[in-house]
């Protein structure tokens, strides 16, 4: 029997999957998709987000997931280095304090010091403890102060060098680095950093993501936060996250954890 031809191409379109497409990330303005989070929002089930090497500052939301046998995968290009930075470098010009030997400040306006601000230290790649006075600064390494009344920034650095000779960097104390909204959905070769988590998949009823050969620092809670089940975290680094490197919360169920490395995570001053 013959079909007519109107007929045969619907019949296609209803048999036949759509191809999956592959959805270059570039950091630079002319490329069609410049952000991660541009190309995660445009890609359909079975989809490949591929990412060129370069720092990405932005918090990466991922909320329509894929279908079984057909996830959306968000990865690194092969041999490229990919950061999602959800943090932000202080730019500050600091002096020593007089009578205080180790201790530097700054002028910062207020709207960047907030309640929940953390400050890390780079390269040493601590987390700075918060203080209330600048006597408490030149009383511990690794420390700051902030006075609001003068806008004005106390810090001593963790030794590594001199505090005027250091890079700081702002946490983003409220939202992950990677924060994964949905299933069937596969991150690889990427790494996250400076946010409340490095990834977190959020929701008891999310189920089969995939996490692997990703690496998770300097976040402000956990490297890799996970709820939901069903889902596979392999051959993972965490390491100088301030509490945890995996955590597994609520009740999660048939979760494989393989071949990760936690190191160095916890309180770190």
């Amino acid at each position: 029997m013959k079909l007519p031809g109107a007929l045969f191409l619907s019949f296609c379109a209803v048999m036949l999957p759509c191809q999956a497409a592959t959805l270059v990330v570039e950091p630079r303005p002319s490329a069609k998709y410049s952000t991660i989070q541009s190309a995660v929002n445009a890609a359909q089930p079975g989809d490949i987000v591929e990412i060129r090497s370069g720092v990405y500052f932005e918090h990466v939301e991922i909320r329509k997931g894929g279908e079984p046998g057909r996830p959306i995968v968000i990865q690194g290009a092969p041999n490229a280095l990919v950061v999602v930075n959800a943090g932000q470098r202080l730019e500050a010009q600091f002096t020593p304090v007089k009578d205080y030997p180790e201790v530097y400040s700054a002028p910062v306006p207020a709207a960047k010091m907030k309640e929940e601000t953390a400050l890390w230290e780079m390269p040493a790649r601590m987390r700075m403890k918060r203080v209330f006075s600048v006597e408490q600064v030149a009383q511990r390494i690794g420390s700051w102060f902030y006075d609001p009344q003068q806008e004005r920034l106390y810090v001593r650095s963790t030794g590594s060098r001199k505090a005027d000779q250091a890079a700081y960097w702002l946490e983003s104390s409220n939202k992950a680095a990677i924060t994964v909204n949905t299933s069937y959905v596969t991150l690889r070769n990427l790494e996250t950093t400076l946010g409340q988590h490095g990834i977190l998949v959020t929701g008891k009823d999310r189920h089969h993501v995939t996490i692997e050969n990703c690496r998770a620092y300097c976040n402000s809670w956990a490297g890799i936060h996970i709820t939901g089940d069903d889902h596979l975290v392999a051959n993972n680094d965490t390491f100088f996250n301030n509490t945890y490197g995996i955590q597994l919360r609520y009740g999660v169920n048939r979760v494989k954890i393989v071949g990760n490395r936690c190191l160095f995570n916890g309180p770190n001053n």
